[in-house]
């Protein structure tokens, strides 16, 4: 376990980053040029704006996929009937791909015959919800996307939490009088600090996977499709090739 932890993981991140100092492009090279590869990249508009989207993107998702997962587990742990059967219900997104949550929501939201359809069928020929052929709202329809498949295992991670807790602080909460949101602010939620830390870390690196890769919940249209960073690079494979300024 050791070994391959040093010599494929530590290995392939110290070979990627002694290779990102040299003119390598599809196959790699030894010419070192320093800096010039980063300078190509942050110098492209295309890369600064996928960097700021991926930075949006990942503090809606940190802030409501851990919000709403929070709650959901909250509601979970009030001893509900048919409680394993919510649980697998919400759980169940999680276990879907990339793909295939992508696909599902590429018709869900589909204005043809998806939410808008179904709502106009009732009359109500007003509304308009067609957030991933807007490029100003297409970031909210991924982000749609991504709460739905993530906040179940959240959701999970935290009620395992909450029924870590030991039941004698409810029983003195209750006797002291305290509201219960003043117990889930000022208790729980400081008692459940690991738990916050490994969701906040378990979500980060999936919302940044979710939109590097930009699974098919866009149409695969530019002019719809916010860049992303992996979106990008591979437009631009041969970033260490440099223009001639005269034609041959």
């Amino acid at each position: 376990m050791v070994f391959t932890a040093l010599v494929v993981f530590l290995g392939g991140t110290l070979w990627t980053v002694v290779y990102s100092f040299t003119n390598s492009k599809l196959l790699p090279r030894t010419t070192f040029v320093g800096f010039e590869q980063y300078e190509r990249l942050w110098a492209t508009s295309r890369w600064v704006v996928s960097i700021q989207n991926l930075l949006l993107y990942g503090v809606f998702s940190l802030v409501f996929t851990i919000g709403i997962g929070f709650l959901l587990a909250v509601l979970m742990d009030q001893k509900i009937r048919f409680e394993d059967a919510f649980r697998t219900v919400m759980l169940y997104p999680f276990a879907l791909s990339f793909i295939v949550t992508g696909l599902v929501w590429q018709w869900i939201l589909n204005p043809q015959f998806g939410i808008q359809h179904i709502v106009r069928g009732f009359g109500l020929e007003w509304f308009t919800f067609d957030p991933l052929n807007n490029p100003q709202t297409v970031m909210f329809g991924l982000l749609i996307a991504g709460l739905w498949q993530g906040t179940g295992f959240v959701m999970c991670l935290m009620l395992a939490g909450l029924r870590g807790i030991d039941e004698e602080i409810w029983k003195a909460a209750r006797v002291d009088g305290i509201p219960r949101w003043k117990v889930y602010l000022f208790i729980i939620i400081p008692m459940m600090r690991p738990v916050f830390i490994t969701t906040l870390v378990i979500v980060a690196s999936a919302s940044t996977i979710w939109w590097s890769r930009r699974p098919p919940v866009v149409p695969a249209m530019p002019a719809r499709s916010p860049p992303c960073m992996s979106m990008t690079t591979c437009s631009r494979p041969r970033t260490s090739h440099r223009a001639s300024p005269h034609p041959p």
